[in-house]
């Protein structure tokens, strides 16, 4: 790993912990490398293998246009972490981050000047290149999509992608070189307790980590984690997400191979979304913002197309979103799926992360609940945690390098009213 003029590696701990990360994706890597920058004593435990939750399933997009201004802040923050990947790990690793933007089309029922104003507020807090778009600098800009039935579109360039399997096995690299030890195949089981709170946590083969803090970045199985440490019972519904995948024909395209190259993140009025798979292919990824029933999470079943959610039936969900995209983006409709697959979110009820010590077990933080955020999301919550273990409490606003100033993490309090709901979620 490199410096750099960022500042971008936390400042050095005034005190040294033994600190337990639960959750070895892209949470718990970057989390479990920044508190050994740090300094601290680290060790990453994993039930399965690195990234095998909803790391290794996610969408994998990164935006910075969000409702709250304090995730503006922490989402250019990330931004800037993944730009700077090889600079700060080295020329040799691949950057993470394809920057193609992200283009929100709204329909007829949206109201401009309340989307005005979230676009002002974003550019207040730094988000300097997002723009609202009438129908004709949408046609301009992108001649392949079919605007009827689009109002307006919000727009930045700077959003984008990642690549999962970068990150967090670049993270555990990095981790491993400063000393954390990191444990695969081996669940949490329980916890044992003193005056203090969580003294170790026992693993399913009987093996005991001694912890003065733990840090339970387990995603979907956050809850059931909590309560097996003896924590407080947290308002998180794993749900399943899908996302289909298909090839556009390459002839008769409307869409040049200059535009699919630069193809960006295109989300519909209705919640479908579609984006190129990945840099030097044709292929597309297509999905639809969607609500399931909570289920119990499980490695097993995270990989299980439930009956409709395919493409083998005419009916099957694929095919409404395919069609729906198909509306705004005419090359769709010439382009057929070719598969699917499905893996978890962790929703709360405001569909804000749970960045907390917990209620009842003193020195136990939660970074859960990113409702589908978690990755583009963990640069900012390493930085959060990070600045929580110093110090040992929540704290208010977390101190972000140079000119992105201090962010608010009340909104991710544990104890909060959930009323604040983040509007976008895709």
């Amino acid at each position: 790993m490199k410096k750099n003029g960022f500042g971008m590696f936390p400042p050095q701990a005034g005190k040294t912990y033994n600190i337990t990360v639960i959750g070895g994706g892209v949470s718990g890597a970057v989390s479990t490398l920044e508190l050994s920058r740090a300094g601290h004593r680290v060790t990453l435990v994993e039930g399965k293998t690195l990234g095998s939750g909803s790391s290794q399933r996610s969408a994998a997009c990164i935006r910075q246009q969000f409702s709250n201004p304090s995730t503006v802040r922490g989402m250019r923050f990330c931004v800037e972490y993944f730009k700077l990947w090889k600079e700060i790990f080295g020329e040799d690793k691949q950057s993470p981050i394809t920057q193609s933007g992200y283009l929100f089309l709204k329909g007829w029922e949206q109201n401009m000047g309340s989307v005005a104003n979230l676009v002002e507020m974003q550019k207040q807090s730094g988000l300097d290149d997002v723009e609202l778009l009438m129908p004709e600098q949408i046609n301009e800009r992108f001649p392949y999509l079919d605007t009827t039935g689009v109002k307006f579109a919000t727009w930045c360039p700077s959003d984008g992608f990642l690549s999962p399997v970068t990150i967090y096995q670049d993270s555990a690299e990095a981790a491993r070189n400063l000393g954390a030890d990191i444990i695969q195949n081996d669940a949490v089981v329980s916890a044992e307790h003193d005056s203090v709170g969580i003294s170790c946590v026992v693993l399913e083969s009987g093996r005991k980590i001694k912890s003065d803090v733990v840090v339970n970045t387990a995603g979907a199985w956050g809850a059931e984690v909590s309560q097996r440490l003896g924590g407080a019972t947290l308002q998180i519904s794993p749900l399943k997400r899908y996302l289909y995948f298909a090839v556009l024909k390459s002839e008769g395209r409307l869409i040049s191979q200059d535009y699919f190259d630069a193809l960006p993140m295109v989300i519909t009025p209705y919640g479908s979304y579609i984006r190129r798979e990945s840099p030097g292919t044709p292929g597309l990824m297509l999905g639809k913002l969607h609500h399931t029933d909570p289920i119990v999470p499980s490695y097993e079943f995270q990989d299980v197309i439930e009956a409709g959610m395919g493409i083998h039936g005419l009916n099957d969900y694929g095919f409404s979103v395919h069609r729906e995209i198909g509306q705004f983006f005419m090359d769709v409709q010439e382009a057929s799926l070719r598969s699917v697959s499905s893996g978890m979110y962790a929703d709360t009820p405001d569909l804000n992360p749970i960045i907390s010590f917990d209620t009842q077990v003193k020195n136990l933080i939660h970074a859960v609940g990113f409702s589908g955020h978690g990755l583009m999301h963990s640069p900012f919550t390493a930085r959060i945690v990070t600045q929580m273990v110093e110090a040992m409490s929540n704290i208010e606003q977390v101190v972000l390098p140079e000119s992105f100033g201090k962010a608010d993490v009340r909104p991710y309090y544990l104890e909060r009213d959930y009323s604040s709901k983040e509007d976008l979620v895709i």
